[in-house]
């Protein structure tokens, strides 16, 4: 509105004719500048893949906000190349993306090997949503994961020709190489990764439950199949054996004679070490084969140095061997692997006692004493060697020494016995061990406790030979078969009998250990379980004699009692050990018979005593009803008796006599039966003179070489062996 100038006053604006119509807005529109995305790729267990940018703009969007992108499952946006995740947001303003527009897009991690597939959804301000296919791939290892045995053998049977490419068996892969004629020193390409129902090119097919099988052609396809491997992982296992499927689908079409190739199975031990034939080799040829022929090898065994392995691949190479009149090559089949493979059981030593006691007089080793080694696994010999005063040897009686070694067969040693003596050359109480040893095996120690002690005179006061024993009843006492003085018997007694269980009855066999008077190993006294709440209770007066100990020989059934504890009494009823070293004793296995000696000369109240008593009871393996411990050769001597127990007091057998008494240098025995044999037997029950073939009433005896002392003359005639006692001074 205008005026004119230098004029004044009211001015005026008229409007006419105004119009008022609808306004046409634009469409809200997202675009993105790619409409699918491939080539996602990374190795099984290395991704998430390498990300690829999309830029979105917009037109026309709705008021102010955000645009939602959204990824399947297999993949991940980010806008800030940075954090990902399932969604992103994307912001807008006055109709258009603010910002460069750009968002990113991965593969994830943690993928199954094959082709994974998906789709990018973009949505918001008004927009339709836009959708952007997006393909990757997951490759496998080259090398296959390790089967590692927990779930029993490996087992191969089928492969569908549906499988996805890319894919392969548990634990397996399918190679591919780079000519169709392959070496059997091929290495890899790379792994197959087509389908496996391809019909031409070269490839590799599923045929269900018949396996795989592997096509070389002149045009590489899907690739030249090199073979099929297998990784297992046999760290703790030896003896691994391979059993498996090669047959001939179709041979080769070159006339008269096809191509010629082959299926050989080989092993690798670690990746990048050269791969060996197992030996045989062990392969399967379609040379003067037909269709649908096939051969099942193994098991085999793989050679000792894949045992105990961590890393080992089995391969299955698809190799060429001759042209002869060219044509197609020949499709082989692999099917039915198994691979399977023993624990390796630590080699071990096994032994029959843990512990030994033993008492030695200066001037002669001590009796021997023996236990049982056993080992199994074993890769080498079991060593043994020995410390302190003692001796071992394989040999009772000879070839004693401070070591030795025990030969193994096939990893195994059974039952062999080991001997050991304490042979020292001054008194005391002796200490050693026997240690065992062999490669790879725990060490075994056998302690050793022993005392050497000069040599005292020791007199018989009471002997159970067993010898004369029945077997028609089961008994709970009996009475020695032979007592030093004649007013006393010597007995022991099973106690406390349980109804229904047994006692003591005959054994048919004897030991040879602590023998006395002649005796012969005969038979022995069985004392039967259950025995927790029994015992063996000796009455044994010692009157007039000093220096006791006692001696015995035993043995165990498999389920006998494990262990034998000795007490005394000598107020006849209140039972100790005091003073008494090494009162428990281990019982061997086996059924070995060993001796074992407890020694009461340090215990003063023991001499003298008409109330004596012995007692011996068990631990281990009591309880049963089955289970014995058998006893032979019981015996109490004494390092002196009384002067007041002259001959007089002794028990001298009717029919034969002794003079004079006591005797000197000579010695008279008379009988009123001819004689046959005269035995004389020192107080340790040793054979000191023997006289053969009498034949005649009356012998005289030259005695000036023996040493004075209690002697037993053993006098056989016609009607039985006799006994007399009789001191020399």
């Amino acid at each position: 509105m205008t005026s004119s100038p230098g004029t004044s006053g009211d001015r005026r604006m008229n409007v006419d004719d105004i119009t008022i119509t609808d306004y046409i807005a634009g469409v809200p529109v997202i675009t993105t500048s790619s409409a699918g995305l491939a080539g996602f790729i990374y190795i099984e267990g290395n991704g998430p893949s390498v990300q690829q940018p999309i830029t979105l703009t917009g037109a026309n969007l709705s008021g102010t906000g955000t645009i939602t992108i959204t990824a399947s499952a297999d993949f991940e946006v980010s806008t800030d190349n940075v954090a990902y995740g399932s969604a992103a947001t994307l912001p807008y303003d006055l109709g258009t993306i603010t910002g460069t527009g750009v968002f990113y897009v991965k593969l994830i991690s943690g993928l199954t090997p094959g082709i994974h597939t998906g789709a990018i959804t973009i949505e918001g301000g008004g927009a339709a949503t836009v959708t952007v296919n997006a393909t990757g791939i997951v490759k496998q290892t080259l090398y296959p994961p390790l089967y590692d045995f927990s779930a029993g053998a490996y087992s191969f049977t089928q492969w569908n020709a549906a499988s996805a490419a890319y894919t392969s068996p548990d634990n397996m892969r399918f190679w591919v190489a780079n000519s169709d004629e392959v070496a059997l020193n091929e290495q890899p390409l790379s792994n197959y990764e087509g389908a496996f129902n391809l019909t031409s090119a070269s490839r590799i097919n599923g045929l269900g439950s018949y396996g795989v099988s592997f096509i070389a052609t002149g045009s590489a396809g899907a690739g030249f199949p090199l073979g099929a491997v297998l990784g297992i992982n046999a760290q703790g296992k030896e003896n691994i054996k391979v059993s498996w499927t090669g047959g001939l689908e179709t041979q080769g079409a070159g006339v008269p004679v096809p191509r010629y190739y082959g299926l050989r199975l080989q092993y690798q031990i670690g990746q990048g070490a050269a791969w060996t034939d197992v030996p045989g080799p062990v392969e399967f040829l379609n040379a003067n084969k037909t269709d649908g022929e096939f051969e099942n090898f193994g098991p085999t065994v793989l050679p000792a140095a894949c045992n105990n392995q961590p890393e080992i691949y089995l391969r299955w190479v698809y190799y060429f061997i001759a042209s002869n009149d060219g044509g197609s090559r020949p499709n082989l089949r692999l099917d039915n692997i198994t691979v399977d493979a023993n624990a390796i059981v630590d080699p071990s030593i096994q032994t029959s006692v843990t512990s030994l006691a033993f008492n030695q007089t200066l001037g002669a080793p001590s009796a021997e004493q023996t236990f049982i080694v056993s080992g199994a696994n074993l890769t080498d010999n079991i060593a043994l060697s020995v410390t302190g005063d003692y001796e071992i040897s394989l040999t009772s009686g000879s070839g004693f020494g401070s070591s030795l070694a025990i030969a193994q067969t096939s990893g195994m040693i059974l039952n062999i016995p080991v001997y050991i003596r304490l042979n020292a050359a001054s008194a005391g109480i002796k200490t050693g061990s026997i240690t065992l040893s062999s490669q790879g095996a725990a060490n075994v120690t056998v302690d050793l406790n022993g005392q050497a002690a000069e040599y005292v005179e020791e007199h018989l006061l009471y002997y159970w030979h067993f010898n004369n024993m029945t077997s028609e009843t089961d008994v709970t006492e009996i009475i020695a078969d032979y007592s030093f003085l004649s007013s006393i018997n010597g007995k022991f007694t099973y106690t406390d009998p349980i109804t229904g269980e047994r006692d003591i009855d005959l054994y048919n066999s004897g030991s040879s250990l602590n023998l006395r008077l002649g005796e012969d190993e005969g038979t022995s006294a069985r004392v039967r379980n259950p025995s927790a709440t029994r015992s063996l209770v000796f009455d044994v007066p010692t009157t007039g004699a000093e220096g006791l100990k006692m001696q015995y020989a035993v043995q165990r059934s498999g389920q006998g009692m494990l262990y034998n504890i000795v007490e005394y009494a000598v107020d006849g009823s209140t039972f100790s050990s005091s003073g008494l070293t090494n009162n428990t004793q281990e019982v061997a296995g086996n059924e070995e018979w060993q001796l074992f000696t407890f020694d009461f000369t340090s215990i003063l109240a023991v001499n003298d005593n008409p109330n004596f008593k012995i007692k011996i009871t068990w631990d281990g393996n009591t309880t049963a009803s089955n289970g014995n411990n058998r006893y032979d050769n019981i015996t109490l001597t004494a390092t002196s008796i009384d002067s007041g127990l002259s001959v007089s007091n002794l028990p001298v057998m009717a029919a034969v006599t002794a003079f004079p008494v006591p005797f000197g240098d000579v010695i008279n025995i008379t009988s009123d039966n001819e004689i046959q044999e005269i035995q004389i037997v020192d107080a340790l029950g040793r054979i000191v003179k023997s006289i053969t073939s009498v034949n005649h009433t009356i012998q005289e005896i030259p005695t000036s070489d023996m040493e004075e002392g209690v002697y037993i003359f053993m006098i056989r005639t016609g009607n039985g062996t006799q006994q007399i006692k009789a001191l020399k001074k």
